[in-house]
């Protein structure tokens, strides 16, 4: 039976307007990665024009991890019971306040303040972004649809790097938050106008089966309540706690290097070279990793051991970086970035779609946000403790020598991707999950009616 063309004319609409909704959400992520890398390569300009040391600007790079990390949590409560798009589109506005605030400061502390709100702000975008796109396209294409967003995200970062070192050195570090500012404030106003929780909401079919709860007219207790509800039901799984324990050491691993530590470690190494381009190897490997690691594990019919793949593979690089790195050509270090990058990049992509796979639809904001808690409070940690031992090593004219980063660096990443078969042991494909999925309900959950 064919469709009449008042249906035809409301599909193409809707894929329109579906396809609008993944670019806003698209570019907010990018803003989002953006972020959180600029450090690495502002990391020089910054200290000098403060006039302290390289890793005394470690605060303001961890600071944006400490308050995102806190964030991650309830941003995915309230993305399970509130419009996230409203979410997306606030958060997205207070983040440029806060790069406003970092491009006008007139000392470090200040800058730190701001670095603060911007991580207060992106915060609550991850996770409410894949809410949405959980709800404007089919199951079957979450993967992939969470690979490339994955990949904008590696589009973000790929600007605040060997772009975001030559507009620095034509106009200055300041001026390119200020441009942040506007970005994140124009995309924020667009979200909350094209945006919504639901296609049903601007009068499309709904796409998933679930449909969304009407808790509109709810009063602010009950939504509380439910909000208490899903945490506890998430944290009672032993299945959350053997991904945040992987999620916190594969986030510490990627964001120490790529987010603070990477540009650093390439600038005293190969001085006169352009750190930015180096840290570009990595972010090609994430939106590539994003995209590739999940349809390789949609093909081989599993998460788990790609993600062992994965994290084995960043082993190996670390393990050469540690004995072998005053040996490597400029190119052979490049290339081994690279592979980095896919190792730890394109974990976040194959652990959304893993997560979803493994919870009730109800629960999955949930579960992804305080998962997530740990993969940001991973980034946090691993920069700080690489600050604080790289802090012990005497610099010359701000270049710390090679042992420094060999030991502060590179070893903490070998013992900790070797870490990651802790946890690995006892996660298990969908297919194969027992009581530790989220699907199983318990008599309590049943009482609940799933909420």
């Amino acid at each position: 039976m064919s469709s009449s063309p008042h249906d035809q004319g409301t599909n193409l609409l809707f894929s329109l307007h579906s396809i609008c909704v993944f670019i806003i959400c698209a570019l907010t992520y990018a803003l989002v990665s953006f972020h959180r890398g600029a450090p690495a390569i502002l990391s020089k300009e910054i200290s000098e024009e403060f006039n302290v040391t390289p890793s005394a600007i470690t605060p303001f790079s961890t600071m944006y991890y400490w308050t995102y990390a806190s964030m991650q949590p309830f941003s995915g409560m309230l993305a399970d019971v509130y419009d996230p798009s409203y979410l997306i589109g606030g958060a997205s506005i207070v983040a440029g306040i806060g790069s406003a605030i970092i491009g006008g400061s007139k000392s470090l502390s200040v800058a730190i303040i701001g670095r603060f709100i911007v991580g207060f702000g992106t915060g609550p975008t991850g996770i409410p972004i894949l809410k949405i796109v959980t709800r404007w396209y089919p199951e079957e294409h979450f993967a992939i649809l969470n690979g490339i967003m994955g990949a904008c995200g590696g589009a973000g970062s790929i600007l605040a790097q060997a772009p975001l070192r030559s507009f620095a050195q034509i106009h200055s570090w300041r001026s390119s938050f200020f441009i942040v500012t506007a970005c994140g404030i124009v995309f924020g106003l667009f979200t909350m106008l094209i945006v919504k929780k639901d296609p049903s909401l601007f009068g499309y079919k709904t796409v998933v089966k679930t449909p969304i709860k009407k808790n509109e007219g709810e009063l602010i207790g009950s939504r509380l309540s439910q909000l208490w509800s899903n945490l506890n039901i998430v944290i009672t799984r032993p299945i959350f706690w053997f991904f945040s324990m992987l999620s916190f050491i594969m986030g510490g691993c990627q964001y120490s290097v790529i987010g603070l530590w990477g540009g650093p470690y390439v600038r005293d190494m190969f001085p006169g070279s352009n750190e930015g381009k180096m840290l570009t190897s990595i972010s090609i490997a994430i939106i590539f990793g994003s995209v590739a690691i999940p349809c390789l594990s949609n093909y081989l019919k599993t998460r788990k051991w790609v993600i062992f793949g994965c994290a084995m593979s960043g082993f190996g690089v670390s393990l050469l970086f540690f004995f072998f790195d005053q040996k490597m050509s400029y190119w052979t270090m490049y290339i081994l970035f690279f592979i980095y990058g896919i190792a730890t990049g394109s974990f976040p992509s194959i652990k959304g779609a893993f997560i979803t796979e493994l919870c009730e639809p109800q629960f999955v904001a949930t579960m992804q946000g305080c998962v997530n808690f740990f993969n940001y409070l991973g980034g946090a940690s691993f920069q700080s403790i690489t600050g604080y031992f790289l802090g012990k090593y005497q610099s010359e004219n701000n270049i710390y020598p090679h042992e420094g980063y060999r030991y502060s660096l590179w070893l903490v990443m070998v013992i900790s991707l070797f870490m990651t078969l802790i946890p690995l042991m006892f996660i298990h494909d969908v297919n194969k999950m027992s009581d530790s999925s989220c699907h199983e309900e318990s008599s309590n959950e049943k009482a609940q009616e799933k909420l």
